[in-house]
């Protein structure tokens, strides 16, 4: 299993980029940055580039209704606007990513939109690393098994929890025609732990890996559970980790600051080979 480590793209984590092996960048924060993507690929073994849909999404109301309102724009454009640029971006900047999501919001725009952008994607050569994502608002069976077999890619995405209200997708009638077929299926903002234990995704990613700083607690991997342990319990965190110690009671905060990054990224590492272990032990084997 992999773990993409999202929100990479700021500038508080360029400290620590370079020990990240699998990161997920945003095209909504990085398109204007040329030189943020052509790093990327020297620093990372796996880039991923987020189309940005979250910031569609977090812009309307009610999304799947009939009187969603949209709040003011962060998109600064139309969806087809958007999308024309995130295309040409992904032309442009194609040797420096692994794969990237496409622009999934047929909630908003209808998804014979999203399945005439996937024709131009094609059109103009990118298809091969695109990882179409499958939404059961807008999409029915057919419309995902269509994917599965259309994927270029072999890879292919499903939606993570959004709230308490919508039902939580039944992951393994997904996963088990994508197994089949030989296909990867990421789920997008999906570390949770019954999850995880539950549903042999073979990537998930998550932004989660910054709150240890944000929140002064110290993470920790321990017995198959991510835990944030308070500065409190630290002596509880030693029995596990090796920690410098100069480091972490520095007086330079934003090296504190680093340092409390470089454990949360460890952290997650621990996480990523527990779980890989996990499913091979159950008879499930990624491939690179």
């Amino acid at each position: 299993m992999k773990i993409y480590l999202a929100a990479v793209e700021g500038g508080g984590c360029k400290p620590v980029r370079d020990k990240i092996e699998s990161a997920l960048y945003s095209f909504y924060y990085i398109k204007r940055s040329k030189q943020c993507i052509k790093d990327a690929k020297k620093l990372h073994r796996s880039v991923f580039i987020d189309s940005g849909a979250h910031s569609f999404f977090a812009e309307t109301e009610g999304i799947g209704s009939a009187n969603h309102k949209i709040k003011k724009s962060k998109t600064k454009g139309t969806p087809q606007e958007y999308f024309e640029i995130y295309l040409s971006w992904l032309v442009e900047n194609y040797e420096y990513y692994d794969y990237y999501a496409e622009l999934d919001i047929g909630e908003l725009v209808g998804q014979q939109t999203v399945n005439d952008w996937r024709e131009q994607l094609k059109i103009k050569g990118v298809f091969d690393k695109c990882i179409t994502v499958f939404h059961p608002t807008c999409m029915d069976w057919n419309d995902y098994t269509r994917m599965l077999d259309d994927s270029e890619s072999g890879f292919i995405a499903l939606e993570g929890d959004r709230n308490s209200i919508r039902k939580r997708l039944n992951y393994n009638k997904y996963l088990k025609p994508a197994n089949e077929r030989q296909i990867k299926v990421h789920g997008f903002a999906m570390t949770k732990q019954d999850v995880l234990n539950s549903f042999p995704f073979y990537s998930v990613d998550s932004a989660s890996w910054l709150q240890a700083q944000m929140y002064g607690t110290l993470p920790c991997f321990i017995n198959g559970k991510l835990t944030a342990l308070r500065w409190a319990d630290k002596k509880h965190y030693l029995r596990y980790h090796k920690m410098n110690l100069d480091r972490l009671r520095s007086d330079d905060k934003q090296a504190q600051r680093i340092y409390t990054m470089e454990l949360s990224i460890l952290a997650y590492k621990e996480m990523e080979e527990y779980y890989t272990n996990l499913w091979t032990k159950r008879g499930i084997i990624w491939n690179e």
